[in-house]
């Protein structure tokens, strides 16, 4: 059993640490932390009655060693991991962490902490360990994406959907959205009537032969049934445009080799026929505004964006995908139904909810919190 007064309760932050490690509060004013010593010239008479010279308000130890009228001192605090005075238990609360009262007033009951990224609280309900309550998770709908893992903004991921070959995430260029890199060409398309000639995207066509006397290419142009004589001149890779993939020559044959491959994130025929281009510009975690939590980079592949340090959830600020603190709401002495001693705040806190009359005593008439005596 560990005892503290008003001006020592960091013993108990040390003892059980929480969040409520700055002083015990009281109802009335937030704190029952001690103020200056009582002196000459009064002070206000209440639950933090005291005052100095000049006047003013005091703490717990005020009014004692000085004039003024002095109200009812608080009373040292206890903690123990045990059952206090057996009205109260941890079990009874149902309480898996934070402070709760004995229910005799003047102990609290240490009932654990919790595991990080939890705390007490942190899920919404009192006195019990929990993380996302804070978090409000994102939707693919709200993001405006059809395909691919995405980040909820709460650490975990979505799963917005598959695309139906040959479409793939991102394949159309647009993070997200179900499309094709490029659709291979045909000879009308490229304008071609005869010879070999590529697709445009790496693969091949045959787009026919020349009725005598004509060539192909024989006119000029590449591709394409004419005469001058009988002669075509061959056209390069780099004459016609073309950086990747097997493409025709313009006479009737291919350019011996090809024209090159494209690097691994990049796709013949996506920066227009025979050119390499990006498929899918993959999202980085800070062009979607991420700093933890897992997330997809909108062409299909997952990123990991960070952790969170200790005591901190992914969203649990109420900003998705940042790190922040899960809210817990504290109780207050009426909400618990408490008018006397001290009680846990469900938050890992403490609350002094006040003195009784002398007759009677803090669960005297079996009442944990409230002000009795038995018949």
């Amino acid at each position: 059993m560990r005892r503290l007064r008003g001006t020592t309760v960091v013993a108990l932050c040390l003892a059980v640490g929480g969040s409520w490690c700055q002083r015990p509060r009281s109802e009335s004013d937030g704190g029952v932390d001690a103020g200056p010593t009582g002196g000459a010239g009064g002070g206000s008479a209440g639950t933090d009655a005291g005052g100095g010279p000049g006047g003013g308000d005091g703490g717990i130890d005020g009014g004692i060693d000085g004039g003024g009228d002095a109200g009812p001192t608080i009373p040292p605090l206890e903690v123990s991991d045990g059952g206090g005075c057996g009205l109260n238990s941890c079990a009874r609360a149902h309480a898996t962490c934070g402070l709760i009262s004995d229910g005799c007033g003047l102990v609290v009951i240490d009932c654990g902490s919790c595991v990080s990224p939890l705390t007490c609280g942190g899920g919404g309900t009192p006195n019990a360990c929990g993380g996302d309550a804070g978090c409000v998770k994102r939707t693919c709908a709200g993001l405006g994406v059809s395909c691919g893992p995405m980040s909820d903004g709460c650490g975990g991921l979505l799963s917005c959907g598959l695309c139906a070959v040959p479409q793939t995430c991102g394949g159309g260029g647009v993070p997200g959205e179900c499309g094709e890199a490029f659709v291979p060409k045909t000879c009308g398309e490229l304008g071609f009537t005869c010879g070999l000639q590529g697709d445009g995207s790496g693969g091949t066509l045959d787009c026919g032969t020349c009725a005598a006397p004509l060539t192909c290419g024989g006119g000029g142009v590449p591709g394409v049934c004419g005469s001058d004589g009988g002669t075509c001149a061959p056209k390069s890779c780099a004459e016609q445009g073309f950086t990747c993939g097997a493409q025709g020559d313009g006479c009737g044959g291919f350019i011996d080799g090809g024209c090159g491959t494209c690097q691994a994130n990049e796709v013949c025929g996506f920066g227009g026929p025979g050119v390499c281009g990006v498929a899918c510009t993959p999202l980085s975690c800070a062009a979607q505004g991420l700093s933890c939590g897992l997330a997809g980079d909108g062409c299909g592949n997952l990123l990991q964006c960070g952790a969170c340090p200790v005591g901190q959830t992914c969203g649990g600020g109420g900003v998705p995908g940042a790190c922040g603190t899960p809210p817990c709401t504290p109780i207050t002495c009426a909400q618990a139904g408490a008018n006397c001693g001290y009680i846990g705040d469900a938050c890992g806190g403490v609350l002094f909810c006040g003195v009784c009359a002398l007759v009677d005593t803090c669960g005297g008439g079996g009442i944990p919190s409230v002000c009795g005596s038995l018949p």
